[in-house]
């Protein structure tokens, strides 16, 4: 049974890192570096205004990489 669990557990630990691939490969044509396309995915995710911390928590990125983040998008004049 452990031997199962663990086939299991490795063929969704494949499929994660195949679905993150996928994600940067996106960013990457995009422009954009990963946690810039994750805060954006965030974003567009509800029409609604995000915290700082609502998207740290989200994103799962440390705040001051947020901030940096969305620092520069305000700078760019891409989001208020």
């Amino acid at each position: 049974m452990e031997k199962e669990v663990q086939s299991r557990f490795d063929a969704v630990i494949r499929r994660i890192n195949e679905l993150s691939g996928i994600y940067r490969n996106a960013a990457a044509r995009s422009g954009l570096s990963v946690n810039e396309f994750w805060i954006w995915y965030a974003l567009m995710a509800e029409d609604r205004e995000y915290t700082q911390q609502e998207i740290c928590t989200c994103c799962g990125l440390p705040k001051q990489t947020v901030n940096t983040i969305v620092r520069d998008m305000v700078r760019r004049k891409q989001v208020t």
